[in-house]
This record gives C-alpha cells, sequence and structure tokens, in this order.
C-alpha cells in the first residue's frame, strides 16, 4: 500500500504543483492538457533513474508489488 500511495502521489500530485511554481510560464503558453501530457512523460522518464538508485541504495526490487494480479512497478 505505501508503494501505491507513493506512485499516485508523484503521478497525480506533482504535476498541478508544477503548474502553479516552477512551471507556470509553460503551463500558461502551452495550455492545460499539452502541458499535462508533457510533465507526465518527463516523469515516467525521471521513473528510471529513481529506481535505479533505490535498487543500488537500498535493494528495493520492485515500487508496487502485486503477484495476484501480476503487476510489478
Amino acid at each position: 500500500m505505501p508503494g501505491i500511495i507513493l506512485v499516485l502521489g508523484y503521478l497525480l500530485l506533482l504535476p498541478p504543483l508544477l503548474a502553479k511554481t516552477v512551471m507556470k510560464p509553460l503551463f500558461i503558453k502551452m495550455g492545460f492538457v499539452r502541458f499535462f501530457v508533457l510533465v507526465t512523460l518527463i516523469q515516467f522518464m525521471a521513473l528510471l533513474p529513481i529506481k535505479m538508485v533505490l535498487r543500488w541504495t537500498i535493494n528495493l526490487k520492485y515500487i508496487v508489488f502485486i503477484p495476484e494480479a501480476f503487476f510489478n512497478i
């Protein structure tokens, strides 16, 4: 459950936070849909190095592991 909460928080809370703070001019220029697609793609690209660092430091193999549904992140 903590992994699911972390992943959902990362994917759902970070884009609006960026739209209000750091990337506000880009949000205004691009519009709602294009900005959120861009930020989501950047988040997916950033997940790989994040997962690599977690694997190297604390030997975390999966962030979310649900064997019954064959769902591993």
